[in-house]
């Protein structure tokens, strides 16, 4: 597990606690801005990446012959 999932599940946690502590109080404007905060953490903990990792063989700036004009 890397740092920014563990910074993430902190959030998660704290922002859940704050959802379930404002819905007890009836401030349901303060719930769902938290809330939102937990759907976005989820979203991040749970999806598969964007960008996942480039194949072996490939190089950061990209894969053979990029920048080329003619082939």
């Amino acid at each position: 597990m890397s740092g920014l999932e563990d910074h993430l599940r902190i959030v998660l946690r704290e922002a859940s606690a704050t959802v379930a502590r404002m819905e007890a109080e009836h401030a349901t404007t303060a719930a769902a801005a938290h809330y939102h905060v937990c759907q976005v953490a989820r979203r991040f903990l749970l999806a598969a990446p964007a960008f996942p990792p480039r194949p072996h063989g490939h190089s950061e700036a990209g894969g053979p012959g990029e920048g080329r004009t003619r082939p």
